[in-house]
């Protein structure tokens, strides 16, 4: 067997996913979405294509994230398996498609639109406030603002549309209050839950009540003995909404239930997570990559 990763800047997931590979003896090339094409892959001729580039690449590479969808649409064009799929990496990228795939499933998630040249004082009334407002393509809370008036609304989209580096839509999203303190994290595998976690939630300003669950922006991991059953039922479900092979689903509980806030197919695993959760998701990944 031979596996191609396609990468960005290489972290220690990419590193570790060589490793746990090559100790199976698979035979593993790492290739840059920024030097590499989609040729070079093809003639390597892998049994495997895992997709490493984060969304979140799009807060300082935007080009990038287009870059590996295009070389995942081609590497699958020629037959080859990519894990995840070019499909569920659209949804990765871009969270308004992630919006139309949950909705459209039945999932609970919050009602979201992307501005596309739409009037935002328009959008912004329709949805009320607080909403949120971020970017359509991004990650590790990266602009994202929580507007609890107008003029912060349009605030928070001038500010995303004079990001030098970013060509994608802007998203405004209602805002949905937690009725806990923290998140649920749920890493679902192959239709399954592998692992789960909480985070707590911060806020972004000292007088507003904690909303956000970011380990970038400061919330600190939660062990879980076990989780509200409804929170990881609708993570499979969330997971297979948008096609995800892998998948860490963002959830809260609020008082319609459990919400979906976001995917994270291309998770940024450390070390740490061996030592918290107890397991390795990385090479378990690889296990059920590699099964016969």
């Amino acid at each position: 067997m031979k596996v191609a990763i396609l990468h960005h800047d290489i972290e220690w997931p990419e590193q570790e996913f060589q490793r746990q590979f090559q100790t199976r003896g698979i035979e593993v090339l790492m290739y840059d979405v920024r030097s590499s094409t989609p040729q070079q892959i093809a003639n390597y001729r892998p049994d495997i294509v895992l997709n490493r580039v984060y969304a979140s690449v799009a807060n300082r590479d935007y080009s990038a994230i287009s870059e590996a969808l295009g070389f995942l649409e081609q590497m699958e064009d020629l037959g080859l398996r990519v894990v995840n799929s070019h499909h569920a990496t659209r949804n990765d990228y871009h969270k308004f498609a992630a919006f139309e795939a949950m909705e459209e499933a039945g999932v609970n998630t919050p009602f979201t639109h992307m501005l596309d040249g739409q009037d935002p004082v328009t959008l912004a009334t329709k949805i009320g406030f607080p909403l949120i407002v971020k970017k359509d393509t991004g990650g590790r809370a990266d602009h994202v603002y929580k507007a609890d008036s107008l003029d912060q609304a349009l605030t928070a989209i001038r500010t995303i549309e004079g990001i030098d580096d970013y060509a994608g839509d802007i998203i405004l999203q209602s805002f949905a209050m937690p009725t806990e303190p923290k998140d649920y994290r749920v890493g679902v595998l192959n239709g399954k839950v592998l692992y789960f976690h909480g985070r707590t939630l911060i806020s972004l300003n000292e007088d507003e009540q904690p909303w956000l669950a970011s380990r970038s922006a400061g919330s600190e991991l939660i062990k879980l003995d076990q989780a509200p059953e409804g929170v990881l039922d609708i993570a499979v479900m969330a997971a297979k909404s948008i096609g995800a092979y892998f998948d860490v689903l963002d959830i809260i509980q609020t008082e319609s239930g459990a919400l979906v806030i976001e995917h994270n197919p291309t998770p940024n695993f450390n070390p740490q997570y061996n030592r918290f959760i107890g397991i390795n998701p990385v090479e378990l990944i690889v296990e059920e990559l590699t099964k016969k």
